[in-house]
């Protein structure tokens, strides 16, 4: 399991969205907190392979640039 803070202005909301869009799963923290978690989320990977798990974080990646406007690595 992994803990992730994102910048303070992330929209975690918008980002399930898009990551789910892409096939990726995710818990936001504000799940597990009574306040706050708003920019954080939770990723579990016990049950995944190594490459599954690099596929995933790519396309995760690319979930949070489509919503935050970040460039692509070059």
């Amino acid at each position: 399991m992994l803990w992730v803070t994102l910048p303070e202005d992330a929209d975690v909301d918008a980002l399930f969205d898009a990551a789910n869009e892409r096939g990726v799963a995710f818990v936001k923290g504000s799940d597990f907190l009574v306040e706050g978690g708003g920019n954080m989320l939770r990723l579990a990977y016990s049950g995944v392979t190594a490459d599954r798990i690099d596929e995933g974080i790519a396309r995760l990646a690319g979930a949070y640039r489509s919503i935050s406007g970040a460039p692509a690595p070059a």
